[in-house]
């Protein structure tokens, strides 16, 4: 069984430096997942929770993705305000600016969670990738950036 961890640090407000994560993030999973796998919808939960993370706090942001047990599951986490996901509601109308991404995450990603911390809150995403052989059967990885 293979099990890789990827960690990136994303500065405060470095909405160029969340986009490079985003598209590294899509390219390691098209490397290890099946053709089945949804990888647009694991970049729009990056992309969105990555974009809500530098939004609303005033720190870096840090982001790993992790396979374990064959699931990729990514954790973003800041030290900006946390949110009671029990208490997202409904699809804002046609005319509202905003208010759709964690509704967008919650619907593409297999599980999501929220943690709050000492400070922090973290977002945990299971992507909808299903695992390639080769990634099922690897060895231990580990990359930081």
């Amino acid at each position: 069984m293979c099990q890789m961890e990827c960690r990136w640090r994303v500065e405060a407000h470095d909405f160029e430096g969340a986009r490079k994560v985003r598209r590294l993030l899509r390219m390691l999973l098209q490397d290890l997942g099946t053709k089945a796998s949804d990888f647009q919808g694991a970049e729009v939960v990056c992309g969105e929770l990555l974009s809500n993370a530098l939004r609303y706090s005033d720190s870096a942001v840090n982001v790993t993705l992790k396979h374990e047990l064959n699931e990729f599951r990514l954790d973003v986490e800041d030290t900006g305000g946390c949110f009671d996901i029990e208490g997202m509601g409904q699809w804002p109308g046609t005319d509202a600016e905003g208010g759709r991404g964690l509704l967008l995450v919650r619907e593409l990603a297999e599980e999501m969670s929220v943690a709050k911390g000492d400070g922090s809150c973290r977002v945990c995403a299971t992507l909808p990738i299903q695992c390639s052989a080769f990634a099922a059967a690897g060895s231990t990885a580990q990359t930081s950036s």
